[in-house]
């Protein structure tokens, strides 16, 4: 075996060990379908949520933390990876906001909250429930 032959297999084989760690990349990064909620567990996701937001009147900062782990939960229990930066630009955002609470006092827990509502909303899918869509048309009339 000449020079340039082994050139030539060292850089096929350099080549397909490229195309095989793509690969593995690309399978690794694909996006994971979502797994549906069942109705049951949507409406305790919602009645939640509901008891959440309710509190952050009272309890700002309770109501945000509470927040992100009932997001996290919901975000678990439809399928989506959690670890290792792996979450929604929004609930890095909401987390960035929560951080930023010593500085910006409770305008930094309301964006937090608008952050995880946005997240919320769109994980659990689905058609609101009544109660859900007569209080989002009692806001649009006021």
């Amino acid at each position: 075996m000449n020079i340039a032959s082994f050139l030539v297999d060292a850089v096929i084989a350099l080549w397909l060990l490229a195309v095989i760690v793509a690969g593995v990349r690309v399978w690794r990064a694909r996006s994971r379908r979502l797994v549906p909620l069942s109705s049951q567990a949507r409406e305790r996701f919602v009645l939640s949520w509901e008891r959440i937001a309710s509190r952050f009147v009272h309890a700002p900062r309770e109501a945000a933390h509470e927040a992100d782990a009932l997001v996290l939960s919901l975000l678990l229990e439809r399928g989506h990876p959690v670890q290792g930066g792996r979450l929604p630009g929004r609930v890095q955002e909401a987390r960035q906001w929560l951080a930023r609470e010593g500085k910006d006092g409770t305008e930094a827990l309301r964006q937090a909250m608008l952050q995880y509502k946005e997240v919320f909303n769109r994980m659990i899918g689905g058609r609101p429930s009544e109660k859900e869509q007569a209080a989002e048309n009692d806001r649009e009339m006021a």
